[in-house]
């Protein structure tokens, strides 16, 4: 397991002894967050292994309230930790008072179970070099028209420690293995459109099946690329895959939850908590609670328990995320929760942990049996207004599903407005699949988008 120098307990006493140094040059408050990582991988080059790496590294940060004027630095070497101490307060005699800046109290620790696993800790670069040998051997047994142009297979385990001067004092541990593909299918003078495909784990038993999982994916998704047609012009139905779905539908759909952005007004979602947002087969619950995932954990940045929330409930919103700063800002009454985003490297931010898209009853089979004509977004590429809602962008490796036939097709656009889009939903599928081994979500079905060919 981890030596006594990167222990999350030593961790924490190195945070411990920050904490009493700051209080001790004058900081009023001052928290201090401690990540360490180490991880050990292979990466892929021109259908070839190419370069195994081994990482090792410990970042402090030290966030610093000195007359409610907030200061910053972080480091990499914990014997330089004084003179980090001084760059943060002098950056806080620099910066203006915000009757905002602040720390959380403590809460009551949760426990989360499966987040390390001895046997992902302790896999060296000849595990992950055998794993990516036999990932090439499998998609080269699949289909020798598939080429790998990068990709890799990691494993790692990390710890992170936080305490502060109102006595939040909190560590954790965890584990993981990931592989990762990027690639298209060649046919003679026919290259298909780039595809990319993933998996990952808290633990390395088993993860010989998810390596097998990501070649199959890698290749169906290339394979499936080749000899793409002309798509067509309508404005109608959109069919969106669970990628697409999760990056281009949830994602910017989050994104306008932002606290920070509704406060300054720039946000349509100012004013619509408890309002009906989306269509009435939306639920979104964010749960980063979940024993064993990949995107699970026990506390945030601020070292503030997590929790499950649930952000929508058919098409209605119902919470926001917030950090402590953000919470003081919007008068919470129960102040932050537990929602604060970031690494040692910054001041803590605002996400989302964990967010699941219930599942539909729509069986994906009666979602392609359509009569009128659907494009399936497998991945988007372009630009979107979180403000106004606008988006604009090509449709990578794309499907057009018209009189009962499924093709592939060249890149066409897609226009319109997210607003809209969450509202012109008007199916979600029963089947939902992984997205790179973390939270599965299912295809969505939406009308009224601008389909444009070339």
């Amino acid at each position: 397991m981890t030596d006594p120098i990167v222990s999350p307990e030593n961790l924490l006493d190195q945070c411990d002894e920050t904490r009493d140094m700051a209080l001790k040059m004058g900081a009023d408050e001052v928290e201090v967050i401690a990540a360490w990582g180490t991880s050990q991988s292979v990466e892929f080059e021109k259908n070839d292994l190419q370069l195994a790496i081994s990482d090792d590294e410990t970042v402090y940060g030290v966030r610093i309230i000195k007359d409610k004027r907030l200061g910053f630095a972080s480091t990499n070497d914990f014997s330089s930790m004084k003179d980090t101490l001084r760059d943060a307060l002098s950056l806080a005699a620099a910066s203006l008072p915000d009757e905002l800046h602040g720390l959380p109290a403590p809460q009551p620790r949760i426990q989360v179970d499966g987040l390390f696993h001895a046997d992902a800790a302790e896999v060296g670069v000849k595990e992950v070099t055998d794993l990516g040998g036999k990932l090439l051997a499998q998609v080269k047994a699949i289909d020798p028209r598939v080429s790998i142009d990068s990709g890799s297979v990691g494993a790692g385990r990390g710890a992170r420690a936080i305490s502060s001067s109102t006595g939040v004092r909190c560590h954790t541990l965890g584990s993981h293995v990931s592989c990762y593909l990027f690639g298209m299918a060649v046919e003679g003078d026919d290259v298909g459109s780039f595809a990319v495909a993933g998996n990952g784990a808290r633990m390395f038993a088993g993860f010989e099946d998810k390596i097998d999982l990501c070649a199959r994916d890698f290749c169906a998704k290339t394979l499936g690329a080749l000899r793409p047609g002309k798509g067509k012009s309508y404005k109608g139905e959109v069919l969106f895959t669970p990628e697409a779905t999760s990056s281009l539908i949830v994602g910017n759909l989050l994104g306008m939850l932002n606290p920070a952005s509704i406060r300054k007004g720039k946000s349509p979602m100012a004013d619509k908590l408890h309002e009906v947002v989306a269509a009435s087969l939306i639920t979104l619950i964010d749960d980063p609670t979940v024993p064993g995932e990949l995107d699970s954990s026990e506390f945030d940045r601020e070292g503030q328990p997590r929790r499950k929330q649930t952000i929508m409930e058919n098409g209605k919103l119902l919470s926001l995320p917030y950090n402590h700063y953000e919470a003081v800002a919007a008068h919470v009454s129960g102040g932050t929760t537990g929602q604060a985003a970031g690494g040692a490297e910054s001041l803590p931010g605002v996400s989302f942990g964990r967010v699941q898209m219930s599942a539909g009853t729509d069986s994906l089979e009666d979602l392609l049996n359509t009569t009128s004509p659907t494009i399936i977004v497998t991945r988007f590429s372009g630009s979107t207004n979180g403000v106004t809602g606008e988006f604009s962008g090509v449709v990578k490796a794309g499907f057009l599903v018209e009189g009962g036939e499924k093709r592939p097709i060249t890149e066409v656009l897609i226009s319109g407005n997210l607003l809209d889009l969450f509202r012109d939903i008007d199916a979600v599928s029963v089947e939902t699949e992984s997205i790179f081994g973390r939270v599965a979500y299912p295809w969505v079905r939406a009308h009224g988008v601008s389909v444009t060919a070339g």
